[in-house]
């Protein structure tokens, strides 16, 4: 099962600051949204007022806010398919080109030693280990100033290049409103609405288009004609199908995740499909067969994929070690899936499973018959190119002694020849003589 942390900071009572109404009322009503429908393992809460854990403070100053984030992101302690939440409500300030989110110690006029750079959290946040980090920035005040441009350039810049999920109360150039009438920030309500009974946003693509027309439309109901528009950033474009509340899901959010999740498998990208098909199992509720498979087949993969040095170290070892009983088994068995030998791996990865090692060694190292079989061969090859001298002896011999029978045999013929002095006949025994010997 998937697990969630959060942290979640909201700031009132600014020490050098306009002081905000509903900030620590936001955090307060988001960590408790995250506990309920979350269903978060660990919460961290800063407000004003917020209880200590563990005995230690929780004031939302910079030092204090610092040392917990250390702490926490010491070492990863997260794994793929959990997710990490972390929200700030709060003051923003964009100063040299660079977005901080102000403590509550925060200093306008010295916000390089005071503020908290926005980058800063996001490599923390990324540390943790989750393949799914939700930034929930509604900071965008600028200080309280209602002209000059906000923070959120440079942090969705980050965003893009980091795969952290980046949600903003609004644009750079606006201001982040905050509603008497519902005692509560315009966008932490439709955020809170979104991912709730009411809007039912189970992916990060939904939940960007209701915040899109619930905050535009809260706050002109309630303040008349000002602009608020919230965004988010989700890139690459697939972690916009991620789903952020698998309770909500539809049969419609789980098939395109499973299409994202088969994409990556057939790019073999091992580590995304995994992630993918871990969120589309707890979508699924643990049911989805498909899941299931291809987790199976992703472990296999992983398992028995063999590198090309550990190719070449059982070749050599297994050449002299193994008896023609282990060659010969198994003959009907499958050979290894060419992508397995193909593909490399990692030295450090656990011993190969024996069906592995016996696919390299009938592709690589010849059976004791085949050698014998090579070896009679070339044999054979050599006695029908050399003919031995004593056979040549014999073969010799046995010419001398045929001639000299069939010479004396036909000495009566010679005899009649000379008597007669048929000089024809003498030459054709002669010549039938010479012939045979």
């Amino acid at each position: 099962m998937a697990s969630n942390w959060a942290i979640a900071i909201g700031i009132n009572q600014y020490r050098f600051l306009q002081p905000l109404k509903y900030a620590k009322r936001d955090a307060e009503v988001m960590s408790a949204f995250l506990t309920e429908q979350v269903k978060c393992d660990r919460i961290f809460l800063f407000t004003d007022d917020s209880p200590p854990i563990s005995g230690k403070p929780t004031e939302p100053f910079r030092a204090n806010l610092l040392r917990v984030l250390r702490q926490i992101f010491e070492k990863p302690f997260m794994k793929n398919g959990d997710n990490f939440w972390f929200f700030f409500s709060g003051h923003g300030i964009r100063h040299r080109e660079q977005d901080y989110l102000m403590p509550l110690d925060g200093d306008p006029e010295d916000v390089e030693n005071t503020g908290i750079p926005t980058h800063l959290i996001t490599n923390y946040l990324r540390s943790c280990g989750a393949d799914n980090v939700v930034l929930i920035l509604d900071a965008c005040r600028n200080g309280g100033k209602k002209s000059g441009e906000g923070i959120g350039r440079q942090t969705e810049a980050e965003a893009r290049q980091t795969g952290v999920i980046s949600i903003f109360s609004c644009s750079p150039d606006q201001y982040s409103y905050e509603l008497d009438a519902i005692a509560q920030g315009a966008f932490t309500h439709a955020l809170i609405e979104g991912l709730g009974i009411r809007g039912r946003c189970a992916t990060v693509e939904r939940l960007n288009q209701y915040l899109e027309n619930r905050v535009p439309d809260l706050v002109g109901q309630y303040l008349g004609r000002v602009r608020q528009t919230p965004y988010i950033i989700a890139e690459p474009l697939r972690r916009s199908h991620l789903i952020l509340m698998p309770q909500h899901a539809n049969l419609s959010d789980i098939a395109t995740l499973k299409n994202d999740a088969y994409h990556a498998q057939t790019d073999e990208n091992w580590d995304l499909a995994e992630q993918l098909w871990i969120r589309v199992l707890a979508a699924a509720s643990g049911q989805d067969a498909d899941a299931v498979r291809a987790l199976q087949r992703i472990a296999v993969k992983r398992h028995t994929e063999v590198s090309p040095p550990q190719a070449e170290r059982f070749q050599s070892t297994e050449a002299s070690a193994n008896s023609t009983a282990e060659l010969k088994e198994d003959t009907s068995e499958k050979s290894t899936p060419p992508q397995i030998l193909r593909t490399a791996g990692q030295s450090s990865y656990p011993p190969r499973p024996q069906s592995t090692v016996k696919a390299i060694r009938r592709r690589s190292v010849p059976s004791k018959e085949f050698e014998d079989l090579v070896i009679f061969t070339e044999a054979s090859r050599e006695q029908a190119r050399v003919i031995p001298w004593e056979n040549l002896m014999v073969l010799l011999l046995g010419h001398i002694i045929m001639g000299s029978l069939l010479f004396l045999a036909s000495a009566p013929i010679w005899a009649w020849a000379v008597a007669e002095g048929c000089v024809v006949a003498v030459a054709v025994v002669g010549l039938w003589l010479w012939l045979w010997l």
